[in-house]
């Protein structure tokens, strides 16, 4: 999901400047940055009221792709990745191998995952679950599921909640983003404007 602003929400800006033509292009990217930066600080914490994950996680995978005089385009992009259930706040392994406690929702419930468990796997740590069927299907807590033979123990799936772009996409969620992503640009672009014309 991408969102996009152009030169065409900044005319006011561009008749403002009619005495400063050579300083328009620069106002209106310095502008356009600005507001993909409050854009990514508005899809963090629509993010983060819904999922129960930790700021820095979330930051770290809205991506801005800045503007420049000669290019007057901004966007910021939600990775898709699936994050896993290990990136949630507070997720825990059980005593006694019960199970695996984690928290997706951030108003949800707290849930126990009893076929799951942490796990390492290529240098992150992980909740998995295997695929318990047949003899499996009944789980015994303290078990060790893991001292069984190969064909007992696998296969074994990476547990992940929902993601962040998938959120940020419902009309509700990015139909406000939008609004507070103009105003902002209206904002900023102001305040370049009277810096502008102080100089003058």
């Amino acid at each position: 999901m991408q969102i996009e602003l152009d030169q065409q929400a900044l005319k006011e800006v561009q008749s403002a400047l009619r005495g400063l033509s050579r300083r328009v292009p620069w106002v209106q990217s310095a502008a356009l940055n600005k507001t993909m930066i409050g854009v990514r600080t508005d899809k963090s914490k629509a993010i983060r009221s819904h999922l129960n994950l930790k700021k820095a996680y979330v930051d770290k995978h809205i991506t801005i792709k800045k503007s420049s005089p000669s290019n007057v385009s901004g966007s910021t992009n939600t990775k898709a990745k699936r994050p896993g259930l290990m990136t949630f706040t507070g997720t825990r392994s059980l005593a006694n191998n019960k199970g695996v406690s984690v928290k997706v929702l951030a108003d949800g419930p707290r849930v126990v995952l009893r076929h799951a468990f942490i796990a390492e796997a290529k240098g992150t740590t992980q909740v998995f679950q295997r695929d318990y069927q047949g003899k499996g299907a009944i789980f015994r807590p303290g078990f060790g599921y893991s001292r069984l033979p190969k064909t007992h123990r696998f296969p074994i799936y990476r547990l992940a909640g929902p993601s962040l772009a998938e959120y940020i996409g419902h009309p509700g969620v990015i139909a406000q983003i939008v609004i507070l992503a103009g105003e902002r640009l209206i904002a900023n672009a102001n305040n370049l404007v009277s810096y502008e014309l102080s100089k003058m």
